[in-house]
């Protein structure tokens, strides 16, 4: 296993891969605008927490997938429908949505690459 791509836990929501010393993360739900759930959060912050600690790794890159025929969509923020549904759940992955997201928000903000 490649020991600069930690584990990721989106089910494909989060694509990574290195090219030379360039990280390259593309957001991967075209379908939705590539719109963050919270496990895409989970893992950008796992992959720049790893990356930010590797030398090999000079610069990151965020993407978004495209989809068939149209141009693709950086990223439409948060993910509505979850907002919505988890509202009205009274789920509490809610709190931890925007709690991780604007940590998220401040390690990029801080970012060392």
């Amino acid at each position: 296993m490649n020991d600069l791509l930690p584990p990721l836990v989106s089910d494909g929501q989060i694509q990574a891969e290195i090219n030379g010393c360039l990280g390259l993360i593309t957001l991967n739900r075209p379908q939705a605008l590539n719109a963050l759930s919270l496990a895409m959060i989970r893992d950008l912050t796992t992959l720049l927490n790893h990356w930010a600690a590797r030398p090999e790794i000079q610069a990151v890159a965020v993407l978004g997938a495209g989809r068939e025929g149209k141009p693709p969509a950086f990223c439409a923020g948060g993910d509505i429908r979850f907002f919505h549904q988890a509202a009205h759940a009274g789920d509490p992955a809610l709190g931890d949505f925007f709690t991780e997201e604007y940590r998220l928000n401040h390690l990029i903000h801080a970012y060392p690459k």
